[in-house]
């Protein structure tokens, strides 16, 4: 027996726009780019309080009249999930102060940081330069900042709080962690993201 698809609703959270205008906290825009129409796409998140989003999809084009009647679909791609350039990489930019503290700020939202003492930042910057290491081998290559593999692991259990605190509008769990790894498999830094190293 097929079952009856139910029409999808839209969710409006708030009463009126007065109300969404009173809780909205902060606007960011998430990607900006000249599509290669020429038009101009822009993919703007807003934050409200109550723990609500909002993403807006806005595309500009300027048409200039003439004979020629252009459909509108042949002028836009119309498919959004197809308008957003994903890049490969989260970058993250990274400053180190003269005490070797480690200040970590998403590229793309500057006003998200993350901060790290300055032996979390020799752990941080440790896995992100080799891949695959065995967590016995850590604390001695770390100059015995640590004094086991134990005490190396809860070091990376407290970078990846500090990071996923830091950094909150992170959806993917992909995304939210560092450094991981399990006892029986050997930890890496996160593959999809970049540190840019500020100097």
């Amino acid at each position: 027996m097929n079952k009856k698809k139910v029409a999808p609703t839209f969710k409006y959270p708030f009463n009126d726009v007065a109300e969404e205008k009173d809780r909205q906290m902060l606007d960011n825009i998430r990607t900006e780019y000249i599509s290669d129409k020429g038009s101009k796409v822009r993919l703007t998140e807003t934050y409200y309080s109550g723990g609500y989003r909002k993403l807006v999809l806005t595309e500009i084009v300027y048409l200039k009249n003439s004979d020629k009647r252009e459909k509108l679909s042949d002028v836009l791609e119309l498919k959004p999930q197809n308008q957003i350039h994903r890049e490969q990489y989260l970058v993250f930019n990274v400053s180190i102060g003269k005490d070797g503290k480690m200040v970590m700020t998403k590229k793309d939202s500057p006003k998200e940081t993350a901060e790290f003492n300055s032996n979390e930042a020799k752990v941080i910057l440790y896995f992100y330069e080799l891949s695959n290491v065995i967590l016995a081998k850590a604390p001695i290559d770390l100059d015995f900042i640590y004094k086991n593999k134990e005490t190396v692991r809860m070091a990376i259990v407290k970078i990846n709080r500090k990071f996923a605190y830091g950094f909150q509008s992170l959806n993917n769990k992909k995304e939210r962690k560092l450094i991981s790894g399990t006892s029986r498999k050997n930890y890496s830094f996160n593959p999809y993201i970049k540190l840019n190293i500020l100097k």
